[in-house]
């Protein structure tokens, strides 16, 4: 008898089922490791048109991008660190591309 009465009360409870947004986790800065961070830098450099965005070094540690090699102008120089910019996990971008102009030797003009 007393289980028949629990049934009868179970029946009578509506079950209400509550939406809820998931409960975002905080994740530590792990999700982006620096390889990752570096791979991701080196395939947009390497993804550019330009030949010497395809040699310049990348390296990071605790989110910090360090960016290196020799380019020819300032404005590749800008290019490059504005590639890498807007990369997952990149907190600061320390950009250490020399510049080195070509220098143009005219031939028919030598003394």
């Amino acid at each position: 008898m007393n289980q028949l009465m629990n049934l009868e009360r179970v029946r009578k409870v509506k079950l209400v089922r509550r939406l809820e947004a998931p409960r975002r986790r905080e994740r530590p800065m792990a999700e982006h490791p620096d390889d990752t961070i570096a791979i991701a830098a080196v395939h947009r450099l390497h993804s550019s048109h330009n030949m010497e965005l395809k040699r310049v070094l990348c390296e990071v540690r605790t989110g910090t991008l360090n960016i290196r090699g020799q380019v020819s102008s300032y404005y590749l120089k800008q290019v490059a660190q504005e590639l890498v910019r807007p990369i997952a996990g990149v907190e600061r971008i320390v950009n250490h591309l020399i510049v080195n102009h070509l220098e143009v030797v005219d031939l028919d003009n030598r003394s």
